[in-house]
């Protein structure tokens, strides 16, 4: 047994060679990164999903409020009226110069009168749109950059809009100014708070696929049902503006569609052009004229890739 003894000992008394050591090392450092890493990515993972549902919650609580104050959506025009888009932009730009500010009640009465719009009769219905304007009134309380609500009722889209200071901003904090990585619906910060003095609202917000939050409804534009038939719907203290789609596509960050600022309406015209050319659903909308319209931006979640959805103002309530 001693020859096994003499064996077992020299086996036991190998020394490491330096190599080895070295070797063993980076493998539990590599090791030991890759499960932080692993463990990282998870609570990432998890928090990040806590938050989609959280931002989920905290929208949906904000849409029922404005519903409860009487949100009534589907301002469509009646089929009794055939304004033209280039009609629209002359009366659009008479109201640019018309300081006198009128109540959503009293500018649907006269609507009413004209036949250019359909609403009930019940004066209840202009009763619960003066108490959407206090409710709006509110949330501006609460946050001054707090500029109206955007609502798209086939696709989802129901939410507060706020203009920071800068485009970035808003793309991680709530419309309570509170850190969340869905951020909120945010207008360019170069844009009018009015949009009837801007030829171009840009509004901005992240495309959640799960749970189909934020601006994930604008590829559902995509759809040509939806893109002939639903309105856009923007309620501001300065009245409520309808918009009709006219393109639809999908482009990048830095090719221009977000342009807010225009020498001459000749100008304005031609990036009408250029945008309309561009969109995947073909239409044969006529743009002539038009001199206000809204874009909604949001990624395509690859690359720099972005989903452009513009729409001309068909209706101002005022």
């Amino acid at each position: 047994m001693k020859w096994f003894s003499a064996i077992f000992d020299k086996g036991e008394r190998h020394k490491r060679t330096r190599g080895e050591v070295i070797a063993d090392t980076v493998r539990y450092v590599l090791l030991a990164v890759f499960a932080s890493v692993f463990v990282g990515s998870l609570i990432f993972l998890i928090d990040n999903f806590a938050q989609k549902a959280q931002a989920k919650e905290l929208y949906d609580e904000v849409a029922a409020e404005f519903a409860a104050a009487g949100l009534q959506f589907g301002f469509i025009p009646s089929d009794k009226t055939d304004k033209t888009p280039a009609e629209m932009t002359n009366e659009l730009q008479k109201n640019r110069t018309d300081t006198t500010m009128r109540t959503l009640t009293e500018s649907i009465r006269i609507l009413e009168s004209k036949g250019t719009i359909d609403v009930p009769a019940d004066d209840a219905m202009h009763a619960e749109l003066e108490k959407l304007r206090a409710v709006l009134d509110t949330y501006k309380e609460r946050n001054e950059d707090v500029f109206g609500y955007i609502s798209v009722p086939a696709v989802g889209i129901e939410y507060v809009v706020v203009q920071g200071e800068d485009n970035e901003f808003y793309l991680n904090h709530n419309y309570k100014k509170e850190p969340l990585v869905v951020g909120t619906i945010y207008m360019d910060y170069r844009c009018s708070e009015n949009p009837a003095e801007n030829y171009n609202t840009v509004l901005y917000g992240h495309n959640i696929e799960t749970p189909g939050i934020m601006f994930h409804g604008v590829t559902d534009y995509y759809d040509k049902k939806i893109f002939e038939n639903e309105r856009i719907y923007l309620y501001t203290m300065d009245g409520v503006f309808v918009y009709k789609a006219f393109a639809v596509y999908d482009t990048r960050a830095d090719s221009g569609y977000i342009r807010t600022s225009f020498e001459t309406d000749e100008d304005f015209s031609a990036f009408l052009s250029d945008m309309h050319a561009r969109t995947d659903v073909k239409n044969s909308i006529d743009l002539t004229g038009i001199r206000n319209i809204i874009t909604l931006s949001t990624c395509t979640n690859y690359n720099n890739g972005r989903y452009a959805l513009h729409a001309y103002l068909e209706e101002y309530i005022h």
